[in-house]
């Protein structure tokens, strides 16, 4: 029969070089400067942060000023969405219409196909402005 120290100790060794992995992932991540209070995040330019389909439901000059829309579209789509309802400024996302000023922000239904997109966007009582997809270049 073997004893405790020799089964333990390959455990402990893996657990050892997992954690190690873990913190060196950890460590190589990407951090997103914080924003003062009040003000919205500052996203982060990506070279290339992907593809996604949006549906646009809102813009405005104040992100703030789409909390409240953000809130009622959570509402009908419910809260386990609430990553894929964003608020983004308009320049992070390339593919948009022209007419929507670089300057404002976007309130978005986001995903990763059309039919996802369309699927979401058929429960809200609006239909959105624009459905098309675009390129994510920023990050949160």
């Amino acid at each position: 029969m073997r004893s405790k120290t020799t089964i333990t100790t390959p455990v402990i060794r893996v657990v050892c070089v997992l954690l190690a992995a873990g913190l060196a992932s950890c460590a190589s991540s990407a951090v997103t400067p914080s924003s003062p209070a009040g003000s919205a995040p500052v996203p982060v330019v990506s070279e290339d942060a992907g593809e996604a389909w949006v549906a646009v439901l809102a813009t405005a000059a104040d992100p703030s000023d789409l909390s409240e829309e953000r809130k009622a579209t959570l509402a009908d789509l419910g809260d386990a969405l609430a990553g894929y309802v964003i608020v983004s400024p308009v320049s992070c996302l390339h593919g948009l219409p022209a007419d929507m000023p670089a300057g404002d922000y976007a309130l978005a239904i986001q995903q990763d196909t059309r039919v996802e997109v369309r699927a979401l966007a058929g429960q809200l009582p609006d239909a959105p402005s624009f459905i098309g997809p675009v390129h994510v270049v920023c990050t949160d």
